[in-house]
C-alpha cells in the first residue's frame, strides 16, 4: 500500500512538471500537422513531398554541425553542477557553441552543393533556406538540452517545440494572404524565418540559466565529443525519427508517396511527443537519482512516468488506427490511400511509451557502446528494409519496415538496460516485474 500512495504521488508531481511540456509538444505537434495540411491544401501533392524532405534535411543535418555534444547534457552537466564544478559545466556550454560555428558553414555548403548539383537548380530558394535553417535548429538543440539537464525543461524546450511550430503556422497563411505565390520556396522561407525568430527568444529566455562563466575546463572534450558520437544514433532514432524515415524512404518512393508518408508521421507525432515530454519532463529526477545512487527514487520515478504516459498512449493510438483513413482523407482524396500506413506508425509511440526510457538510461549510466551498437544496427537495416517494402508495398511497406523496425529497436534496448543494470524502465515494472 504504502508503494501504491508513493507512486501514486509520482506521478501527480511528475504531471504537474511534465504539464506545461506535454501542452507545448502537442500544440507544437498540432500546429506542424496544421501547416502540412495548409501545405496539402495550397501545393502539388509531389512539391509538398520536396519541401517536407528539404525540412526532414535541414533536422538531421543540425544534429552533425554540434557533434550530437548535447546529448551529453543530461550526463556531463548534471555531473558537473552536483559536484559543484562550474568550470567544467562552463566549458561544456562553451565548447558546444564553438563546434557549432566552426562546423555549420561547411555542411550548410555541402547540403546547396549537393542538391544543386543533382539537378535541384530549380528549387535553389527551397534548398538555400534548408540550409540556412541548420545552424539555427542547431543552436535551439544545443541551449535547449542544457537547459533541460540545468533543471529548466520547459524555458528549454518549449520555444523549439511549441512556439517555432506556431510561428510557422501563421507565416505560411499571411504570406499567401499577402499575396506571394505558394511554393516550396516559400514554404522553406517562412520555416526558415520561424527559427530564427524562435533563437532569439530562447537566447532572451536563457541568458540568465545557461551562462558561460569566465573560467573553462575544457579536459574532458574527448568523453564529450566520444558520448555524442555514439548517442547519435539514438538521437536520429529518438527525436528525429520521421525525419529519417522521410529521407530513407525517399530512396524507394516518388515525391508524392513521400508526401504522404510524412503526412501519417505528423498525425503519430501528436501522441509520441506526449510521450517524449513525459521522459523529458522526468530525466532530471532520474538522472539525480542515479548520481546519488539512490536506486528506490529511480525506480519510484520510473514507474510514476510508466504510469501518466502509457495508457493514455494506448488510447489515442487505439483512436488514430481505428480511423485512419478517414483522418488523412479530411487532407483530400489523394491522401486517404495512406490509411494503412498510418495504422502501422501507431506502433511507434506504443512501443516508446510501453518499453520506458531505456535511451535516457544508457546514456545517463555512460553504456554509449551499447546504445551505439543497437542503435546503428536499426539504421543500418532501416537502409535496407524501408526501401524494400517500399518497393514491395510502396507506403505501407515503408510505414511496416519502420514501425516494426522501430519495435525492435525498443526491445533491444529495454533488454540491454535490464541485463547490464537490472532496470526495468517498462510499463510491465507496475505490473511486479521489475528488475
Amino acid at each position: 500500500m504504502r508503494q501504491l500512495i508513493d507512486t501514486l504521488s509520482g506521478v501527480r508531481r511528475l504531471a504537474s512538471a511534465s504539464g506545461v511540456l506535454l501542452v507545448g509538444r502537442v500544440a507544437g505537434a498540432a500546429a506542424s500537422f496544421a501547416f502540412a495540411i495548409i501545405l496539402a491544401r495550397t501545393l502539388p501533392q509531389a512539391e509538398v513531398g520536396l519541401a517536407l524532405t528539404a525540412i526532414s534535411s535541414a533536422f538531421l543535418a543540425s544534429v552533425i554541425i554540434t557533434l550530437n555534444i548535447e546529448s551529453g547534457s543530461i550526463r556531463f552537466l548534471v555531473a558537473a553542477r552536483e559536484a559543484g564544478d562550474a568550470e567544467t559545466a562552463s566549458g561544456f556550454i562553451y565548447f558546444g557553441r564553438l563546434l557549432l560555428v566552426c562546423i555549420a558553414p561547411v555542411i550548410a555548403g555541402l547540403y546547396v552543393a549537393l542538391k544543386l548539383g543533382a539537378g535541384g537548380a530549380d528549387q535553389a530558394a527551397m534548398t538555400i533556406c534548408a540550409a540556412l535553417s541548420i545552424p539555427a535548429i542547431g543552436w535551439l538543440r544545443l541551449s535547449g538540452s542544457h537547459a533541460t539537464a540545468l533543471g529548466k525543461p520547459a524555458i528549454g524546450s518549449l520555444p523549439r517545440t511549441a512556439l517555432q511550430p506556431l510561428l510557422l503556422l501563421v507565416a505560411y497563411p499571411a504570406s499567401l494572404l499577402a499575396g506571394a505565390p505558394a511554393s516550396a520556396g516559400l514554404a522553406l522561407g517562412c520555416f526558415l524565418a520561424s527559427f530564427l525568430l524562435t533563437g532569439i527568444v530562447q537566447f532572451i529566455l536563457l541568458r540568465t540559466d545557461v551562462r558561460v562563466g569566465p573560467a573553462r575546463n575544457f579536459s574532458a572534450r574527448r568523453d564529450w565529443v566520444a558520448n555524442g558520437f555514439f548517442m547519435s544514433p539514438i538521437v536520429v532514432l529518438q527525436e528525429y525519427l520521421q525525419h529519417g524515415v522521410v529521407i530513407v524512404a525517399a530512396i524507394a518512393l516518388g515525391a508524392s508517396e513521400v508526401a504522404i508518408l510524412a503526412i501519417s508521421l505528423r498525425f503519430i507525432s501528436l501522441v509520441r511527443f506526449g510521450v517524449l515530454a513525459v521522459n523529458m519532463a522526468a530525466s532530471p529526477g532520474i538522472a539525480r537519482a542515479i548520481a546519488r545512487a539512490e536506486h528506490d527514487d529511480r525506480d519510484r520515478q520510473l514507474r510514476a512516468a510508466a504510469l501518466l504516459k502509457t495508457p493514455a498512449a494506448a488510447v489515442a493510438c487505439l483512436v488514430i488506427a481505428l480511423f485512419a483513413e478517414p483522418l488523412l482523407g479530411l487532407l483530400g482524396p489523394e491522401y486517404a490511400g495512406g490509411g494503412a500506413a498510418l495504422a502501422w506508425f501507431t506502433l511507434i509511440p506504443l512501443a516508446s511509451a510501453f518499453f520506458g526510457p531505456n535511451q535516457m538510461l544508457l546514456n545517463i549510466s555512460g553504456a554509449r557502446s551499447w546504445v551505439f551498437g543497437v542503435s546503428l544496427g536499426a539504421i543500418a537495416l532501416a537502409f535496407l528494409a524501408i526501401p524494400a517494402g517500399a518497393a514491395l508495398h510502396g507506403v505501407e511497406g515503408a510505414a511496416m519496415a519502420a514501425s516494426l523496425l522501430f519495435v525492435c529497436w525498443e526491445g533491444a534496448l529495454f533488454l540491454v538496460t535490464r541485463t547490464k543494470f537490472g532496470v526495468d524502465a517498462s510499463f510491465f515494472a507496475l505490473l511486479g516485474r521489475r528488475g
